[in-house]
C-alpha cells in the first residue's frame, strides 16, 4: 500500500518518512499531526484529507491554487500547508530541488530500474514548458518506479502461478 508515497521516502530519504513507514503509522494522519502541530490522536477526518491531499498533490506537482479548489480552502491557507509540509519533510523539498537539478544536467528522468523519460523541455524559456517537465522530473522516478514494481510483480505471480498450479487459468 502507499507505493508512491513510499518510493518518495526512499527517493527523498526524509526521517520523518522513512520513520512512519518502518513504524507502520498512517502516513496521512501522521502528516497531519505534524503539519498540524497536533497528537496524531487529536487529527480530525478533515485534517487527515488535508494531508492525504498534500502528499499525493506535491507529487504531481500541485500548486497552492490547486490545492486551494481542491481542499475547497483559501490559497493562503493552502499555500500554508505547503509550507509547513515542507519545513516538517525537508528531505522531500532537497528531493524536489535534486530531481529538477539532475533533469536539467541530463534532460531526463529514471525510473529506479534504469527506464528513461525524456525532458526536452527541461530548460525551456517558455514557462508552462519548463514547469512541465519540472513536475515529470519529480514525478517520473516515483509514479514510474510504482509501475516498474508492480509489473514486476505481476509478471512474477503469473510465472509463480503457472510453476504451482499447471491448470490454473488466467
Amino acid at each position: 500500500s502507499q507505493i508512491e508515497l513510499r518510493l518518495l521516502a526512499h527517493y527523498s530519504g526524509d526521517p520523518g518518512l522513512v520513520e512512519s513507514f518502518r513504524d507502520g503509522a498512517d502516513i496521512h494522519r501522521r502528516t497531519a499531526a505534524e503539519v498540524f502541530g497536533l497528537p496524531e490522536n487529536e487529527v480530525t477526518a478533515d485534517q487527515r484529507r488535508q494531508a492525504k491531499s498534500v502528499n499525493f498533490g506535491l507529487m504531481y506537482g500541485m500548486s497552492a491554487f490547486r490545492l486551494s479548489n481542491e481542499l475547497g480552502i483559501p490559497q493562503g491557507e493552502a499555500r500554508g500547508l505547503i509550507r509547513r509540509y515542507f519545513e516538517q519533510y525537508g528531505g522531500v523539498k532537497r528531493y524536489f530541488e535534486s530531481a529538477i537539478q539532475e533533469a536539467r544536467d541530463h534532460q531526463q528522468a529514471k525510473t529506479l530500474f534504469g527506464r528513461v523519460r525524456l525532458l526536452a523541455h527541461i530548460n525551456s524559456r517558455v514557462f508552462n514548458l519548463r514547469q512541465q517537465s519540472e513536475r515529470l522530473a519529480i514525478n517520473t522516478p516515483i509514479q514510474g518506479s510504482a509501475a516498474d514494481i508492480l509489473k514486476i510483480a505481476m509478471i512474477r505471480v503469473g510465472q509463480r502461478l503457472i510453476q504451482d498450479f499447471p491448470t490454473a487459468r488466467f
